[in-house]
């Protein structure tokens, strides 16, 4: 089979599972192809007219909402990576809410045009009904290479970590939808003897004012395992995920989570079992389950293991790729009716 993926380079998530995707394609003896165009074309959807498409040959298409503006000569598959128009989100400044205006045009017409639509979590599956009223979207939840992601000596020598410091770990844009702007005042409420260590994305770069912090900056792919093995713990207090790349790529490097109970979050981590989930916001809720991590290394290490064993049952790289040649296949053998 053969499988062009056609999206926009954000830098976030999808573009690692896409990656994912056609890595394990290939190993499978399909042909996967990636064409990533600029992130312009996030803002201005009909330019990516001008970039190019490679589409001739290949079985399918799958793509995302700015790929999908215009009609695609294969079946296209669409991944709705998340859905941003929740009314609760009080954060996004009147920017945001124009584009957004926009972008739930350039969604409609981008599930107009698609052959088959794919949510990642239940979540995005709900609100991409609730919405946009669309009821046939398939089920396919990310997943995480558990042989690449996975526990591992933590190399604290190399980055100077004192070793009786409860090291936390965010990794992820730092926007203030992920609650990037939380972490100054959580870390402030924890003080000494906690360091919080700082990936970032392609948006959202500003250093934040952290003393108990070291920002490592924008971190490539093949070195993240490295990162998750150098914490205790994630701290990530979201405010919206169409699933949490980051948090379950953690919890396969046996390293439980400290996030938010709102979207997909639950259907990730089970609160106290293999990670904690705290309230939207609350700061004092974060504080203190990250105090409780610390004070009771015997339940964390306990709480470490079911997170693994989490990701390796349930979203497993293997997992979502079959999922997707199942359906690649089913639309495939339509087609040739």
């Amino acid at each position: 089979m053969n499988i062009y993926f056609r999206l926009t380079n954000s830098g976030g998530g999808a573009n690692v599972l896409v990656a994912g995707i056609a890595a394990a394609l290939a190993q499978a003896g399909h042909t996967a192809r990636i064409d990533y165009l600029p992130r312009a074309v996030d803002m201005l959807p009909p330019a990516g007219a001008f970039f190019p498409d490679r589409q001739d040959g290949a079985d399918i298409v799958h793509g995302d909402t700015f790929t999908g503006y215009y009609p695609s000569r294969k079946p296209f598959v669409f991944t709705f990576h998340h859905v941003v128009h929740d009314a609760a989100l009080k954060y996004r400044s009147t920017a945001q809410l124009l584009y957004h205006v926009l972008l739930k045009r350039w969604e409609q017409r981008a599930l107009r045009n698609a052959a088959a639509v794919v949510c990642p979590s239940e979540y995005t599956r709900r609100e991409l009904e609730r919405v946009f009223g669309f009821t046939t979207a398939r089920l396919i939840y990310n997943g995480v290479d558990t042989d690449f992601f996975k526990p591992a000596p933590a190399a604290r020598e190399k980055y100077a970590l004192d070793p009786d410091t409860t090291v936390l770990l965010f990794t992820g844009n730092l926007i203030r939808r992920k609650g990037a702007d939380l972490l100054p005042e959580i870390m402030r409420a924890l003080g000494p003897g906690y360091l919080l260590l700082l990936t970032c994305g392609m948006r959202g770069t500003k250093p934040l004012p952290i003393e108990n912090c070291l920002s490592l900056g924008s971190v490539a792919a093949a070195h993240m395992p490295e990162i998750y093995n150098l914490c205790d713990m994630l701290l990530f207090p979201t405010r919206l995920e169409g699933f949490g790349l980051s948090v379950a790529e953690a919890m396969a490097c046996a390293k439980p989570a400290v996030s938010t109970a709102c979207s997909s979050l639950p259907e990730l981590i089970t609160n106290t079992e293999n990670g904690f989930l705290c309230a939207r916001d609350s700061v004092g809720d974060y504080v203190e389950k990250i105090q409780w991590l610390r004070a009771h290394p015997a339940e964390r290490a306990q709480m470490a293991a079911a997170a693994r064993q989490r990701i390796v049952e349930r979203f497993s790289l293997q997992r979502m790729t079959d999922g997707y040649l199942a359906l690649y296949s089913e639309l495939v053998g339509r087609r040739s009716l």
